[in-house]
C-alpha cells in the first residue's frame, strides 16, 4: 500500500495545478467510552475514568491542486494518548493506565467552492492508521484509600493491528497571498475488527470510541 500512495501522489503532482505544504493540528475528541460496572457479589463498585493528557494532533501535511476545485490532501497525524481508570470497592483499590503513539495518514478528496475571499471545502477518504509504543500499569495496593496514583505495577508492552478508517469532514479556506489557512472539521469512522476496532478494551469495563471527531486548523504555503 505504501507503493501504491507513493506512485498515486506522483501522479496527482504530475497533474498538479498547484502544491501547498505545511502542518495540521488541532484537538482531537476524547475516544475512551466507559460501561458501568455490574456490581460485585451484588455490592456497589465505583469506578473513574481520566484521561492521562487532552488528545491533540498534530503532523505534515501536502496538498495537491487538481482541475476544477478538486485537490488531494495527504496528512500524517500523530497524536499521544492514554487514560487512567480507578477501581473501588470497599477496601479493594486499583488503578490501570494505558498509553500508545497513534499515526494516522488520512488521503483525502477535495473539493472546493470558490468564492471571492471564503473558500469553503467539503472533503472525504481513507485513514490508514498504525498504533505503537503501547504500555499497560496496574497497581492494586489492596488496602488503600483512593488517591492520586502512586508507582504503578510493571509496565506491560501492548501491540496493535494496524486499522483503517472512513473519514469525511469540511471546513473553510482563507488565501492571503501565498499563505492558506483552513478551519476544518473531520469525522472518522474506524473500522471494525478484524480490520480495526477498539484498540483500548477492558472486557465490558471500557473500550476505545470507534466514532472520532477532530477540530483542525491547517497552515500552508503555496509552492506552486
Amino acid at each position: 500500500m505504501r507503493y501504491l500512495l507513493v506512485v498515486f501522489l506522483t501522479c496527482c503532482a504530475c497533474a498538479a495545478q498547484s502544491i501547498a505544504v505545511g502542518a495540521i493540528g488541532g484537538r482531537l475528541t476524547d475516544d475512551v467510552l466507559s460501561f458501568p460496572s455490574p456490581g460485585l457479589n451484588g455490592l456497589s463498585v465505583e469506578s473513574a475514568f481520566r484521561l492521562e493528557s487532552r488528545f491533540y494532533d498534530v503532523g505534515p501535511m501536502i496538498e495537491i491542486g487538481l482541475t476544477h476545485g478538486f485537490a488531494v490532501e495527504f496528512d500524517a497525524v500523530y497524536h499521544r494518548q492514554g487514560l487512567f481508570y480507578t477501581f473501588d470497592h470497599d477496601t479493594d483499590y486499583s488503578t490501570s493506565r494505558e498509553r500508545d503513539n497513534s499515526w494516522e495518514f488520512p488521503l483525502l478528496l477535495k473539493y472546493n467552492l470558490r468564492f471571492p475571499v471564503l473558500h469553503p471545502f467539503v472533503e472525504a477518504g481513507v485513514a490508514p492508521r498504525t498504533i505503537s509504543g503501547g504500555v499497560a500499569g496496574t497497581d492494586q495496593p489492596g488496602l488503600s484509600t483512593p488517591g492520586p496514583p502512586g508507582p504503578s505495577g510493571p509496565s506491560v508492552p501492548l501491540s496493535y493491528s494496524p486499522s483503517v478508517g472512513f473519514v469525511a469532514g469540511g471546513g473553510l479556506q482563507f488565501n492571503l497571498g501565498l499563505l492558506r489557512l483552513a478551519p476544518q472539521v473531520r469525522y472518522t469512522r474506524w473500522a471494525t475488527a478484524p480490520v480495526g476496532g477498539p484498540y483500548f478494551s477492558l472486557g465490558s469495563t471500557y473500550s476505545s470510541n470507534q466514532n472520532q471527531f477532530d477540530l483542525l486548523v491547517g497552515i500552508s504555503w503555496k509552492v506552486k
